[in-house]
């Protein structure tokens, strides 16, 4: 069965269970107006890719800059997946663990209806911390 990279699980599942990441749905980061700001698990993968390459946040999600879904401070999209690039880097850029779409890649960690990422995060009501007892078991 295909896996995600292995260290790179490690630093996403640690990262989720740290309590460093406020949660929040529907967006992979946002900002809020009164300072500091709220990742969904995709977004906490995808901070992590750019803390790793030395670059910020917001020119690791290109796509949504470059197709128009960009809403400034939000890091918003049509739907949230995780860039490509990161999905590379993590090794999830595949058929087999991921459900690939033209923006992005939304790795399935769940049976049913609410099996990927984005799905369990912003409508499987699951805490962080659940989320990454997912990845462990299923990536």
């Amino acid at each position: 069965m295909a896996k995600m990279n292995e260290e790179v699980k490690k630093k996403w599942v640690a990262a989720l269970r740290s309590g460093e990441y406020k949660q929040i749905t529907k967006r992979l980061k946002q900002e809020f107006p009164e300072g500091g700001c709220g990742y969904c698990c995709l977004g906490v993968l995808t901070d992590l890719f750019a803390k790793e390459q030395g670059k910020p946040f917001k020119e690791v999600i290109t796509y949504f800059q470059k197709t128009g879904h960009w809403n400034e401070g939000s890091y918003t999209a049509i739907h949230d997946y995780l860039p490509v690039k990161v999905a590379e880097w993590a090794e999830l850029n595949n058929e087999k663990i991921s459900r690939i779409y033209p923006q992005g890649i939304d790795p399935v960690i769940a049976e049913g209806l609410n099996n990927t990422c984005s799905k369990v995060n912003d409508h499987g009501e699951k805490t962080f911390n659940e989320i990454a007892a997912m990845i462990e078991e299923r990536l």
